[in-house]
């Protein structure tokens, strides 16, 4: 090959790199743009939004961490430090456990104090997140602990705290995530932070009605559901006019009853829009089990056969 050739070969090359990296910072703008719009009314145009673009998103991403293509660690970190939310409220759990580790390595390639005490922690938050909704509790547990050490901000240790509480929860460990959700709690008081003050009420809520103390169980999530409404962000609404239905349920009276099933409607309508068929299917078994325990057979059995027609 001539030195002419060589020459052209390495100007296309330069090229190319040069078009690719383009492409993954434009990704990565975008991406921080729809990351923060998940969190407020906004939350479906963010969405349909990452629904379009996700498979070019996912190019780029291991573009960038591939040593042989661009090589790009700090581009590898921010992508990941903004996607697991996506992956999670579009129940892509496995495609982010895949993918979710190259933030990790570009994390520790870099070992600066942000890769390590922010985004490290926040990338483990999420993957443990993901274990945690596939039911692999006991992989799920190691990642909150890894980021809850690695932490150097009040607002992840928050978030490992709470993490940490529903997996105790979920493991019957009644006292160890009572105390993580308390933690949590007083961390986003501290900081002033509502969203992380009513994601630890959550939790109390939701483990005080495993435990049937259910007069603390509503008294949780009513004040989670008003911290969720003053912060705007839809899908946190839904989730709890849902948690909070439940809570309702356990207590059974009448009353409780009928504010369920208002609730369980208001969360419907939100999920509707954000196009969430899981947290959808999960409203009308609610449903379903209201109109059951009121012995309203063909209401339970409508809103039954909905959640069954979104599995």
């Amino acid at each position: 090959m001539s030195n002419e050739s060589i020459s052209s070969l390495k100007k296309r090359q330069q090229t190319t790199f040069q078009k690719e990296l383009n492409h993954a910072n434009l990704f990565l703008a975008k991406t921080q743009k729809w990351t923060t719009m998940l969190g407020t009314k906004q939350a479906p145009e963010a969405l349909n939004s990452f629904d379009r673009k996700i498979g070019s998103i996912e190019i780029a991403l291991k573009r960038v961490a591939d040593p042989k293509q661009l090589n790009q660690p700090k581009l590898v970190r921010d992508l990941a430090v903004t996607l697991s939310d996506y992956y999670d409220k579009r129940g892509l759990w496995d495609d982010w456990i895949r993918l979710g580790p190259l933030g990790l390595e570009a994390c520790l390639k870099l070992g600066d104090a942000y890769s390590l005490g922010e985004a490290y922690p926040t990338i483990c938050n999420g993957i443990g997140l993901m274990y945690r909704m596939l039911g692999k509790l006991d992989d799920s547990l190691p990642f909150y602990e890894k980021a809850l050490e690695q932490a150097t901000k009040d607002e992840l240790q928050s978030d490992s705290f709470t993490n940490m509480a529903d997996i105790h929860r979920l493991c019957g460990e009644t006292e160890k995530a009572l105390f993580c959700a308390k933690r949590a709690v007083k961390l986003g008081r501290c900081i002033g932070d509502k969203a992380r003050e009513a994601k630890g009420l959550e939790y109390m809520g939701l483990t005080y009605t495993n435990i049937k103390m259910h007069n603390k169980a509503v008294e949780c999530h009513r004040q989670a559901l008003t911290l969720r409404e003053e912060t705007g962000n839809l899908p946190r609404i839904a989730l709890a006019l849902d948690f909070l239905s439940g809570a309702l349920i356990g207590r059974g009276a009448e009353d409780d009853l009928k504010e369920a099933i208002k609730d369980y409607q208001n969360a419907l309508t939100l999920e509707k829009q954000l196009n969430n068929s899981q947290r959808m299917a999960s409203s009308y078994c609610g449903l379903g089990n209201i109109y059951l325990k009121l012995g309203e057979h063909k209401k339970a059995i409508d809103n039954y056969e909905m959640a069954l027609a979104l599995y």
